[in-house]
């Protein structure tokens, strides 16, 4: 009988500051920020001075609604 042993090839740590250095470099530096996903706050109050509506809609509507029979919700 051969001993098993556990092979782990990759090592992941926690991230706890981005704005501390390492090898004079901050990896908040290296990441690729990418697009705003919020609408400009100025554009959106410019929206409303020149529309007189607007429209407000929940959206949970939005995504995929799931339903399951009775004898399917108990899983315990």
């Amino acid at each position: 009988m051969t001993d098993a042993k556990a092979i782990f090839d990759t090592y992941k740590t926690g991230v706890f500051n981005g704005s501390a250095r390492y090898d004079g470099t901050a990896l908040n530096e290296c990441r690729d920020a990418g697009p705003a996903l919020q609408n400009d706050v100025v554009e959106i109050l410019l929206y409303f001075r020149l529309h007189g509506i607007a429209v407000q809609a929940d959206i949970t509507q939005m995504f995929l609604q799931i339903v399951l029979n009775e004898k399917d919700l108990d899983v315990t």
